[in-house]
Formats: structure tokens, sequence, C-alpha cells
């Protein structure tokens, strides 16, 4: 118990320092505490805000102001946490990244091959080529086979850098400092 104290700690005296070093149990012991914190002041917000019968309408005043609190700590933390592993902090974002690019792709796919309902020329003068089924199974699954590809794009490097965040210490003084003490 005295190491969970001992990160909560370590995280806020290092809110926002991004060098150096933090062992796994410093950053795993933090994001309990982000997690049970984040249901801890969810059930605050139903108790003492109550709930909104419109959709969407949940008033979560506190929790949301825990979660703004923490997002620098645990950034520095998740940041620290690649140096440990020997990796760049900015590792961490590879999922943003992904994403981004995800977007991009998309968006400019859907410029360069615009739906059926659109006003297109094109599309008009080769009616007949696009009323035809085996043309429309053909892209339906391509549609779908894009879709596949995307959601793997955009899944896999979260689980790329969970897999890095789990690494354990590097033993040695590596670029980013020498080796974080335990946890007391």
């Amino acid at each position: 118990m005295r190491s969970f104290k001992a990160a909560i700690v370590t995280c806020f005296s290092k809110y926002i320092t991004f060098s150096g070093r933090a062992r796994r149990a410093e950053y795993w012991w933090f994001v309990l505490f982000i997690i049970v914190g984040g249901i801890v002041f969810s059930f605050a917000d139903e108790a003492l805000f109550g709930t909104d019968p419109s959709p969407g309408g949940q008033n979560y005043l506190l929790s949301n102001l825990f979660q703004l609190g923490t997002l620098l700590p645990l950034l520095a933390a998740g940041w620290r946490r690649m140096h440990d592993t020997g990796r760049p902090g900015w590792y961490l974002f590879f999922p943003l990244v992904a994403l981004l690019a995800l977007v991009v792709i998309m968006f400019a796919l859907g410029f360069l091959f615009p739906s059926e309902g659109g006003p297109n020329e094109t599309q008009e003068a080769a009616g007949s080529a696009l009323e035809n089924p085996y043309l429309t199974a053909l892209g339906d699954l391509f549609s779908t086979g894009f879709m596949i590809a995307s959601g793997l794009v955009a899944i896999v490097p979260y689980f790329v850098v969970l897999f890095w965040l789990c690494q354990g210490t590097e033993d040695a003084e590596n670029r980013y400092g020498p080796v974080p003490p335990l946890l007391s």
C-alpha cells in the first residue's frame, strides 16, 4: 500500500516533469488511482447533481475536473515510463498519429471517390456501370475490407504502446537518466 501512495505523491510532485524515468509500478499505480478516482467522482456527481433524463445529459462536473487535473501528470508519467523502457516519450502518441493519418486518408478517399448520392457528371454518364450488381458487390467487398483494415490501423498502435508501457525497467542507466529508485 505504501507504493500506491508513493506513486501518487511522486506523480503529483512531478506534475509536468517529462524528463527522467518512471518505473512500471509508479506508472500503473497512478493509472489505478485515476481509474478509481474517476469512478468515485462519478458517483459523487450522481449523488450531488442527480441524473438528467435527457439523452447525454448527465452532469459529470467533479469527475471531469478530476480527469482534467490528472491529465498532465498522467502524460508526464507515461512519457517518463517510455523513457524507462529506452524509448522516446513521444512514442506515447503513436495511436493518435495513426488515428489522424487514418482520418486524413479517409477524407482524401472521400474526395477522390465521391459516393453515388452526390451530383457527379461522371457517375451520371456511367449510370449503367453503377447498376451492375457485380461491380456493386465488388465495391461493397472493397469497402468492408477497407473498414476492417482501418480498424486494425486504428487499434494496433494502442496495443503496441500498452506493450511498451508494460515492459520492465532497463537495468542500466540509459540516455534518459539513471535507473529510478524503487517505490517505498
